[in-house]
């Protein structure tokens, strides 16, 4: 599943409104018959946490 366009709605809005609140970044993907992906960026301290990464899409 997938589509050619991301049309934002309720959902996709209220993720990025949280998201951007904490200073991160949101980037919404989709090809047809490729799926879609979120893509969610969020600063976090380096001393509080340890790094994690993840390369899902």
């Amino acid at each position: 599943m997938g589509c050619n366009k991301v049309i934002v709605g309720n959902g996709l809005v209220g993720i990025n409104e949280r998201i951007n609140a904490i200073n991160g970044e949101v980037v919404y993907t989709s090809k047809e018959s490729q799926g879609f992906c979120i893509d969610i960026s969020i600063p976090f301290q380096e001393e509080n946490y340890e790094e994690y990464s993840s390369n899902a899409c």
